[in-house]
């Protein structure tokens, strides 16, 4: 639970400091509260993770991932401007659409 106050706290100290609550203030307070949880279930925090497409390449604000590589989630920042449905649908469609999905026919 400490961990969620201290990001209210640093939140509330950069918003103060900054005096704005855009994507680029946010994301430095919830930066460190991934960061903290993901060492407590064992995962590391790569920030700015590239993720390799047929098209080229794509860029997360971070990924969690294991010691063996496997990715548990993505991270990408938004401010309280964005809808967020919208936005996680846009980089969901880009993430999955080197995917090709085709039914197993028995």
């Amino acid at each position: 639970m400490h961990h969620i106050q201290t990001y209210y706290r640093e939140l509330d100290d950069l918003r103060r400091i900054a005096g704005e609550r855009n994507e680029r203030v946010v994301r430095a307070a919830f930066q460190n509260l991934l960061k903290n949880i993901a060492e407590e279930h064992q995962l590391i925090l790569v920030n700015e993770y590239s993720v390799r497409k047929t098209s080229g390449l794509i860029r997360v604000d971070g990924a969690l991932i294991d010691r063996l590589r496997l990715v548990h989630g993505w991270w990408e920042a938004k401010d309280e401007q964005d809808v967020l449905d919208d936005e996680i649908a846009a980089k969901l469609l880009s993430l999955l659409s080197h995917l090709m999905i085709r039914p197993i026919i028995i």
